[in-house]
Order: C-alpha cells, then sequence, then structure tokens
C-alpha cells in the first residue's frame, strides 16, 4: 500500500507541537521475531533537509524492531 493512502493514526507529538508522529498498523511487517513499521512525521514548520538543498513539511521512516 503506498504511504499516500495509508490510515495514518497519530501517536505522539513533541512538547513543542512542533512534530507530530504518526503510524499505520495496515503496513506493520512482521517477519519471525523482527517487526518492521512506518513512521511517518509532519513538522509544523518547513525544515531543511539535504543540507539545506530541500525544504520539507513531513518524512517518513522504517522502524525495524528486534522482538527477541
Amino acid at each position: 500500500m503506498s504511504p499516500t493512502f495509508a490510515a495514518w493514526e497519530q501517536y505522539s507529538s513533541s512538547s513543542d507541537g512542533g512534530v507530530i508522529r504518526y503510524f499505520d498498523r495496515s503496513q506493520v511487517v512482521r517477519v519471525d521475531s523482527k517487526v518492521k513499521l512506518p513512521i511517518k512525521l509532519e513538522y509544523i514548520k518547513t525544515v531543511s533537509a539535504l543540507e539545506g538543498d530541500l525544504a520539507v513539511t513531513s518524512g517518513l521512516m522504517w522502524f525495524e524492531l528486534d522482538c527477541k
């Protein structure tokens, strides 16, 4: 499933409210003891990425957890 069409659920935000974090249960992947899940970040203010060459308001990261 494309992250664009995901069912993002907010799970936390930074103490100043500048970053909001989401995850999508439908995209969680489990293989043996490892779990991989997407985390979407939304920035209230535009941030610079790639050494200032790109201005972004959101990001997507994949976290992999080993549940052994």
